[in-house]
């Protein structure tokens, strides 16, 4: 998950000209909304790291 959304936020840089106006805010700069991106899926992925070890931790016990 985390290398899809590093993969993504490099399309959108190099893309930016033709998203710029549907970003996540679009109010906010365009590097600051790939920089958004790139800290939610940060986020994302270790919430499902953390929460797939836990099962499976539950699930052996």
């Amino acid at each position: 998950f985390c290398s899809a959304t590093i993969l993504m936020c490099v399309f959108l840089a190099t893309q930016i000209e033709r998203v710029s106006g549907r970003m996540l805010l679009p109010e906010v700069s365009d590097l600051y909304n790939i920089m958004h991106f790139l800290i939610i899926g940060f986020l994302a992925s270790e919430i499902i790291t953390i929460a797939s070890k836990a099962y499976l931790y539950r699930r052996d016990s």
